[in-house]
């Protein structure tokens, strides 16, 4: 894979691969198969797609906060 990936592709790591290139997947369920492994691979060799994925799950932690169930302990 030369070129830079996608943001689909970027994204579709996001939501399914916890630490996809940087070695920290730790999700038994994380997708399997030749792309999903192909793109996790160029994550770990390409600084800026890399960059871009932090990127981007920094943007869904932000998006998605709002939406995670209330502790009623907290409350």
């Amino acid at each position: 894979m030369s070129a830079h990936l996608a943001d689909e592709q970027l994204l579709d790591l996001a939501l399914h691969i916890d630490g996809a290139g940087d070695g920290t997947d730790t999700h038994a369920d994380a997708p399997v198969g030749d792309a999903p492994t192909a793109a996790a691979a160029h994550v770990a060799a390409c600084t800026a797609c890399r960059d871009r994925l932090r990127s981007l799950r920094d943007d869904l932690g932000l998006t998605l906060a709002p939406l995670a169930p209330v502790d009623d302990a907290a409350v």
